[in-house]
């Protein structure tokens, strides 16, 4: 499950659980995305699992623009 944890600047940041670590998202007003942890590996874990797409889904079911990794 993904938490909402407050406001950076003008970045919302969500945390969620992954394989024991902490990963924090954050999701820029201008629709850029910046994934967090405190270990590199984890967050390529993260992507290729899935969780990050459903989460970009998530946002973009919300009316939140979301800007292709590309």
């Amino acid at each position: 499950m993904i938490y909402y944890i407050g406001l950076n600047g003008n970045a919302k940041m969500f945390a969620h659980n992954f394989n024991n670590q902490r990963v924090i998202i954050f999701v820029y007003s201008s629709g850029k995305i910046f994934v967090e942890a405190d270990n590199g590996c984890v967050i390529k874990e993260y992507i290729d699992s899935g969780y990050f797409n459903k989460f970009v889904n998530y946002l973009q079911k919300q009316g939140i623009k979301v800007v292709s990794l590309q």
